[in-house]
């Protein structure tokens, strides 16, 4: 019997039964003469229903979370906006209340604008442009636009460890920074209530067998770390515990660090969370 050739199994639906099949083939070999084949048909039925149906479920859940988020989100800023609406036939002549008015109403526009940009970027991520990049190119933008994107002010200390021996990967450098700017404003919504807040930034290179295959970017935090019923949920979109926001950044971050062949890991405890993203050296580390 031929060793099986390395291909995934040919699948489709039979058309009468409508029973989803998949097949796959060996030769009959007799001192390498060829005596025939042999076909092993697996029926696929129940497992693609039992699919299809927690597809259903996943997605009727993802739809129910999203409703309710963004419920809550835009409502919010509309019962400002309706609230300064009512008062002002009344109070119009009030310079003082008519420059409140312009201030909380064009605010709060611009955060309905903004929630809606975050579900449109969270469904309709951009293309990526791979390329060679120095891993710093992308860290140093994310925190750029963590201070200014999400106003990561200056009150939290952040430090920076960023060696300029690191094996270049292949990259998208704006989704890269992007997901960069998610953890660091992640990590200082973490640090508020810390007499010394603080945010270590840092790039090293993993070594296999000789070479660097790979570079670590981690995002540590001095904060209270995670509560142990949200450790599994983080990176679900809308799983969040914050007053403002939907919770679509850790989920943007872990799509993103898929989507370059990465992966994400957290270490939390009562003295802060590390977050870490692993992404692929380029096959010539330079």
């Amino acid at each position: 019997l031929e060793a099986k050739a390395n291909l995934p199994p040919r699948q489709w639906i039979e058309p009468n039964t409508r029973r989803s099949l998949s097949v796959e083939s060996r030769r009959l070999l007799d001192h390498h003469t060829p005596l025939g084949a042999v076909a092993v048909i697996h029926d696929l039925t129940a497992e693609e229903n039992l699919r299809q149906k927690q597809d259903l479920v996943d997605r009727a859940a993802f739809w129910t979370d999203l409703a309710a988020s963004m419920s809550h989100e835009i409502r919010n800023p509309l019962v400002a906006i309706k609230t300064f609406a009512q008062l002002l036939p009344e109070r119009f002549d009030d310079p003082e209340f008519r420059k409140n008015f312009n201030q909380i109403v064009v605010q709060e526009i611009d955060r309905l604008d903004k929630i809606i940009t975050q579900i449109n970027a969270f469904a309709h991520p951009a293309e990526l442009k791979m390329r060679p990049l120095d891993i710093r190119t992308p860290v140093k933008r994310g925190l750029e636009l963590a201070r200014s994107k999400f106003r990561v002010n200056g009150d939290v200390a952040v430090e920076t460890e960023l060696p300029a021996n690191l094996p270049k990967i292949l990259g998208d450098e704006g989704a890269l920074a992007e997901a960069v700017a998610h953890l660091v404003a992640n990590a200082a919504e973490a640090v508020t209530e810390q007499k010394k807040p603080k945010i270590t930034l840092s790039a090293k290179p993993i070594h296999e067998g000789g070479r660097a295959n790979a570079v670590l970017v981690t995002v540590q935090d001095n904060g209270h770390g995670i509560a142990p019923e949200m450790r599994g949920k983080v990176f679900s979109p809308f799983c969040t515990t914050k007053a403002r926001g939907m919770g679509l950044g850790l989920p943007i971050v872990k799509r993103t660090v898929f989507d370059h062949n990465g992966r994400v890991d957290i270490d939390t405890s009562a003295s802060g969370t590390a977050v870490s993203i692993a992404l692929p050296a380029t096959a010539n580390g330079g």
